[in-house]
Formats: structure tokens, sequence, C-alpha cells
């Protein structure tokens, strides 16, 4: 049996409350008063200790040694002599109308921090997913007071209304400013034009993937900043290119060396520097048995080595390279791809010189597909935005709080 003062210790109370303890069926019952102190009448003010009565209250509190703990509060009730009221004591434990304690609601909220479902947190505490589920409503995240000096955008297919929802984040401080529910040209410009010209004007960077619609938003809204087209986006359209030449190819394979090819694939997505020996003579016998696939994977080294230049010199020039050579082997896959770049190369030189990249957002979207698994979709989007603010931004803050105890 535990003595009073290990109980207080354990339950961190934040006042000396008189305290009995009970186990029933796995259960903790612990009950608590607090000391009789004088109150202020809250409609007269008149300063009273006159007791009219005593209520027991039954609340739910954070679990106490891995057990579901129940506290049951002997509320007093005060009177006041001069204008007739009666009324509770004050209780910092516990808010009006509320079944569980304050803190075991704060409890609850951290664990939405946590990618685990709504049933497992319910499971956690005892309590069940519709309490969660209400104390989730709680959640607010407001839209961000002020804009960074760099603003990264993508879209992800969602489930709650819009096929395609947004994502907006801070790639410098690997922060997510918020989630939007649609990404229409009106419902963009309406939101960022909430911000005063004189905010937007200070954005310096936007990252974003080769959207024409995104560009048209963001160059109107944020007139002073430039665009930055994504490394990810940008590489992906070669590697898509030479993933085409070697599905033509492999069609006229036998079975079994047409899956033998398809399972080797990642072999040819994949840079030469980071082959291993062993991987390069793989690659090397798959290139031999098509001029074509081999043309296609030299154009994509050499679009890669454009995407690794630091300087503006070295990208012109190794671009100019990789479109000449482009030009002349005449793959169709890889031509349909030169117009975008010739559209977007400024932005993609930027990419190169300026070294800021869409990666953490990447990552977010990874977040975003395994928190929609988990919960088998949502409904509200108020609920899926509150919900992937506090897991992307708890995740970034535990990261950084490893790094400063490593480091």
């Amino acid at each position: 049996m535990l003595c009073n003062y290990s109980i207080n210790n354990l339950l961190n109370l934040p006042e000396k409350f008189i305290i009995q303890k009970k186990i029933i069926e796995n259960e903790s019952y612990i009950y608590l008063s607090l000391p009789q102190t004088p109150h202020e009448c809250p409609n007269c003010k008149t300063i009273t200790s006159r007791i009219h009565d005593y209520r027991e209250q039954t609340v739910t509190d954070i679990p106490l040694l891995m057990e579901k703990s129940i506290i049951i509060f002997r509320k007093r009730r005060y009177y006041c002599p001069c204008c007739k009221k009666r009324f509770y004591e004050n209780n910092s434990m516990l808010s009006r109308y509320k079944r569980q304690t304050n803190r075991f609601r704060l409890h609850v909220l951290g664990s939405f921090c946590d990618m685990k479902t709504i049933t497992q947190i319910g499971r956690d505490h005892h309590v069940s997913s519709g309490i969660v589920s209400r104390i989730m409503e709680q959640m607010r995240y407001p839209k961000p007071a002020f804009l960074p000096r760099t603003i990264a955008i993508d879209e992800f297919r969602g489930n709650v209304g819009e096929k395609f929802q947004c994502l907006l984040v801070d790639p410098q401080h690997h922060t997510v400013l918020d989630v939007l529910p649609t990404r229409n040209s009106e419902d963009l410009h309406a939101y960022f034009n909430q911000y005063p010209m004189k905010m937007r004007k200070k954005v310096r960077y936007i990252i974003m993937d080769l959207s024409s619609q995104f560009y048209s938003v963001m160059r109107s809204c944020f007139p002073k900043a430039k665009i930055i087209a994504d490394k990810f986006h940008v590489v992906r359209l070669i590697t898509w290119a030479l993933d085409k030449v070697r599905k033509k190819v492999q069609k006229n394979f036998a079975k079994n060396r047409r899956i033998s090819f398809k399972r080797s694939k990642a072999l040819l997505l994949k840079h030469s520097a980071e082959l291993t020996e062993e991987e390069m003579d793989r690659v090397a016998i798959m290139l031999s048995v098509s001029d074509e696939l081999r043309l296609a994977y030299r154009l994509k080294e050499l679009f890669n080595d454009v995407m690794a230049s630091k300087t503006r010199r070295h990208f012109k020039a190794r671009y100019m390279w990789f479109k000449q050579e482009a030009e002349e082997y005449e793959i169709e896959e890889v031509m349909k791809h030169i117009a975008t770049f010739d559209k977007w190369i400024k932005e993609i030189e930027r990419s190169c010189v300026i070294g800021v990249t869409n990666g953490f957002i990447e990552g977010c979207n990874n977040r975003t597909k395994v928190l929609k698994r988990i919960s088998y979709g949502f409904r509200n989007f108020n609920r899926f935005r509150n919900r992937l603010l506090c897991i992307a931004n708890n995740t970034e803050i535990q990261k950084r709080r490893r790094h400063k105890l490593t480091s």
C-alpha cells in the first residue's frame, strides 16, 4: 500500500490534498479533497469560510503505475451569508463541467504527436475513442503569424474534400507552416493575400515543382521572391524517361529475362558514382542488350552532372552539352522533356546554385501517407490538418534535441 506522501509525489499534485487510495479490480481509486480555505464569493466578493455541503465527483486522471486512475473529488460548496449564494471551491486540477482532469487532457493531446490511431491512444489511457476524439477537438493550430524567408510548397493526394491538398513548409528551419485544403489558384491567392504585401515582399525564395499553376500564383503573391525548381522533381523527369526506354526494350525479352530485367531497374536509376563494382558489371550487361538503352543511360548520367553544378558557368556549359547529346541521339522519351527544361531553365539553375531543395517537404509527404494509412483515412479536414501539424513539427523538435545532445 502506497503512503500518502508517495501518492502525492507520483501524482505530482499542485496542492496539498488529503488522500486515500483504494484498488478495485485493477483500477486505482484515489479520494481527494482540498484543504479548507476562505473563498471569495463570485457574486458579491465577500470572503467566507462557511460550508454548505459536500458532493463527490468522479473524474479520470493520467494512468498511475500502468493502472487506470480514477479520482473521486470530495468537493465543498461554500455558502455566502451576505448574498445567500452557494458556490463550489476553486480546483486547479479540474475545469468546470469536465469529466477528466486538466493534466489528463494535456497528456492525451501530447499523445497526438505520436504516430498512433485514436483507438490506440484511448487504449493507452484506458478511455474510449469517443473521449479521445472530443479532446482532439481542442487542438487548434492557427495559420502562421509571419512568413519565413524561404517557403516550399508541394501538393499531395488527400482524402478529405478535394482530391489534392497543399503543404507549406519552411525548409531552412524544418518547420511545417500549414496544410491547405485545396490547391486551386483562387484559394491559394486568398490564403496568401491574408498577409500584407510588405511581409510578402520579404520572402526571398519559393521552392516548388514544375507546376505552371503554382508558378503563376507565387509570382503574383510574392513579386520579390525568386522561384526555385525542386531538384527531385526535375531529376525525376529524366529517370522516368530512362525507365520508359527500359520498359520498351524488355518487351522483346522472354518472361524470365524480362522479370530479371525489371527487378534490376533500380541499378539503372541509381547514380553511377554510388554503384559498387558488382553493380557496375550488372549495369554493363543490361546496357549491352540495347543501344537505345545505353544512350538513354548516358543522357541520365549527363543530366545528373548538370544538376550537380555549383556555379552558373558550370551549369550552362553542362546543360548545353547534355542538350546537344540528346538532340544527336534523338531518343523520344528524353526529347519530350527538353522543352520543359528550356522553359524552366532559370529556376533549375537556381536549384543548383542556391542549393535549397524540397527534401524536407518530401519527408513530410511520407509522414502524411503513414498517418492516412494507420487512420484508415480522415473525414474531417481540420482534424487531419491539426494532427499532421502536431506530428510533423514535434518530430523535427525531437530531431533537433537529439542533435544537440549528440553534438
